[in-house]
């Protein structure tokens, strides 16, 4: 009589639920692997944008001027998420790097800040971890509807168009006649 071999190996079940469990652990690790990556992404920001704020200090510092006089713009940022510079409203990373003046102000303002702080701000020519310009508006010793007072700012782009968070209000510089 011959004996019936039982087969060896897994039921269809089995593997199913091996399947499962690693689909689930796969899941698991993106979600927390793309939340790392956005809070190293926000870290880098915000030590970038903390650079840029200890410049501009210490160029006011050196010069005895605004923002605005240092890097001879009102707004650096205006040709990327305006649409006399960006008539399309990319997002500023989609813009010519070389010949778009949305890089071209950023750089240069980036040159007359280091400059007059002696702080070298080179390593932002390319801008924020997503490859964006931050967004940098000098507003002290503008006229704004007679207002000489307005905050500097710094931000940066969102991901979605010109849409952007501002981060930082930067004060009027000392001695400035915006200081009480």
């Amino acid at each position: 009589m011959a004996k019936l071999q039982r087969a060896s190996g897994f039921t269809i079940v089995e593997l199913l639920i091996v399947i499962v469990v690693i689909a689930i652990l796969a899941a698991i690790s993106i979600v927390a692997y793309n939340g790392i990556q956005d809070r190293a992404k926000m870290s880098i920001r915000n030590s970038d944008m903390a650079l840029i704020e200890k410049a501009i200090h210490a160029a006011r510092v050196n010069t005895g001027s605004t923002t605005t006089a240092i890097t001879g713009t009102g707004m650096t940022s205006y040709m990327c998420e305006r649409a006399a510079g960006n008539p399309s409203l990319v997002e500023p990373r989609m813009l010519n790097y070389d010949t778009h003046p949305c890089w071209i102000n950023w750089r240069l303002s980036l040159d007359r800040l280091s400059n007059a702080s002696n702080i070298n701000l080179s390593g932002l020519y390319k801008g924020d971890p997503s490859g964006n310009p931050y967004l940098l508006n000098e507003n002290e010793g503008e006229n704004n509807a007679g207002n000489f007072c307005l905050a500097d700012y710094l931000g940066y782009f969102t991901g979605s168009g010109v849409n952007f968070v501002i981060s930082k209000n930067i004060g009027a510089a000392k001695g400035s006649s915006c200081t009480s």
